[in-house]
């Protein structure tokens, strides 16, 4: 039976940076043009303990937006509908609540056990999900008493200029692509560390090799601090009929030969009581197909699978293949 809590939001504004910060306008690259990036992306951070969190994260913040100044302008379009960034110093909009509950019994938000939730929502134009956890980390140094971010950001959006057909038309106005008329759904997968030493050994036994959990590779490197949007898409190329009739094995060899994974660094983040317990993803675009690993909410162990990338009807089917599998 749903359980009844009240939230109350005691404050609502905008953080601008503590300090003076550049002003005037910013280009985006190529890859945070992307119309199938205008969109936002939001996640939930779980903390089991934190004081008077708010507080410390609000100074944090407006601290660490000094050397992000960017992330407290405006998206604006340009003559040609290109996204720029107007560096105002408007600052980002920040809502402090309480709740009545304890994180015990419900999975920004202050909770009666101490514990805090901060949801977050960026706008993927803007950085993607490295950016973002680069940014959330510098505001937990600042938050731990660093007088500045380990890690110095950079913009640097011009590292892949324009392809030379497109160079041609940068004077006029483009028209986004139609978008995909699918909508994809999210199937959550709980998977154990028992589960995921068996696949590891069986693929072992098999190959002599080891594979790992995420296998990092990004050539040519960009400079330390960027966050803006950098990926690009892997593709595996394999029938249908092969990958069902393949073994655990083989299907990692095919991931192996064309994958690209990351550590986003969520988990890593901390305002001065610990890293989160929990990250939950939310669906900011329905699509855009998503696979994020992480762990499972204590005291769980293993790993969960968030994803959207099926439609309604293939929804249960795909859930009820993978617990097959595992």
């Amino acid at each position: 039976m749903p359980m009844a809590f009240s939230v109350i939001r005691s404050s609502r504004g905008l953080i601008r940076p503590l300090e003076q910060t550049p002003s005037g306008i910013l280009d985006l690259s190529v890859i945070d043009r992307l119309p199938v990036l205008r969109c936002n992306a939001r996640t939930l951070h779980v903390f089991r303990h934190g004081p008077e969190a708010a507080q410390v994260i609000r100074e944090a913040l407006s601290k660490a937006l000094v050397p992000y100044y960017p992330l407290a302008g405006w998206l604006k379009e340009s003559s040609q509908g290109q996204l720029q960034i107007e560096c105002s110093a408007q600052g980002v909009l920040f809502v402090e609540a309480s709740a009545d509950c304890t994180l015990d019994t419900m999975q920004v938000t202050q909770f009666e056990c101490g514990g805090f939730v901060i949801g977050l929502i960026f706008c993927h134009t803007i950085c993607d999900g490295l950016g973002a956890a680069q940014f959330l980390n510098a505001v937990g140094e600042i938050a731990r008493g660093h007088e500045h971010p380990s890690t110095t950001p950079v913009w640097c959006r011009d590292f892949s200029p324009l392809p030379p057909q497109q160079e041609k038309m940068n004077t006029l106005p483009l028209l986004p692509p139609p978008m995909p008329n699918y909508r994809l759904q999210h199937a959550n997968i709980d998977i154990s560390l028992d589960q995921i030493k068996q696949v590891k050994t069986e693929f072992h036994d098999s190959t002599g090799q080891m594979c790992s959990t995420f296998e990092a590779l990004l050539e040519p490197p960009l400079p330390k601090g960027f966050y803006g949007n950098c990926f690009f898409p892997v593709t595996i190329t394999a029938s249908s009929e092969t990958v069902a009739r393949a073994s655990n094995v083989e299907v990692i060899k095919l991931i192996q030969e064309a994958k690209e994974w990351g550590r986003l660094g969520f988990n890593q983040v901390d305002y001065g009581w610990g890293p989160p317990v929990h990250i939950v993803p939310i669906q900011g675009s329905s699509v855009i197909p998503v696979g994020i690993v992480g762990s499972l909410p204590l005291p769980g162990k293993g790993i969960r699978l968030m994803t959207w990338c099926v439609e309604e009807v293939h929804r249960q089917p795909f859930i009820d293949q993978m617990m097959k599998v595992i």
